[in-house]
């Protein structure tokens, strides 16, 4: 078994900046987890009232992924599959369609507080909350420790050059470290 930190820090800069846009992820959906435990315990509103702001930015944040998502499944699943790796990328683009789901109910809700019954609106929140905190934890986990390894062994270095080029022409998140496109 390769040492995967070795390999990732050796690879190319696709890999860099989907491992860069993780971490950032990775803090948002635990802040995510910590706000769901308030909303669980609060009895109204006006209990989580604080928290709503920072909710509906890791909501916008979590939508801003997408870009995200779109690179990989445009640039670096077909190219895996190409190579007969079909498996994670086929699991992967699975997830990302549920995980895209559970985003945009987190969305409506926050758009819906004021007009929903805070006991329903409640248990929106805690069910699609929990759900991608810990659903888009382990995805990412997925992808971080098998999927681009395994991308990194695969692909040669023109191979990687269109990988960029495709990133490049679909665009990043608004989240995207600078330092890690260029």
């Amino acid at each position: 078994m390769i040492d995967q930190k070795d390999e990732l820090t050796k690879s190319s800069r696709p890999v860099d900046i989907l491992v860069a846009e993780h971490k950032i992820i990775l803090q948002n959906l635990e802040e995510l987890g910590r706000i769901v435990g308030l909303v669980k315990a609060a009895g109204s509103l006006d209990e989580i009232k604080g928290q709503m702001r920072r909710l509906k930015d890791i909501s916008r944040l979590l939508l801003d992924t997408e870009s995200h998502h779109q690179r990989e499944e445009q640039a670096l699943f077909p190219r895996l599959e190409k190579a007969g790796v079909t498996g994670p990328p086929r699991v992967m683009r699975l997830e990302h369609e549920e995980l895209r789901a559970r985003k945009h109910r987190l969305a409506e809700l926050l758009l819906e507080v004021e007009e929903m019954d805070f006991k329903k609106w409640a248990a929106g929140v805690i069910e699609a909350g929990d759900y991608i905190a810990e659903a888009l934890a382990a995805h990412i986990g997925k992808e971080d420790n098998v999927l681009y390894p395994m991308a990194v062994r695969v692909f040669q270095p023109e191979e990687w050059a269109k990988v960029q080029q495709e990133f490049d022409r679909i665009g990043y998140c608004p989240f995207t470290p600078k330092a890690v496109r260029k």
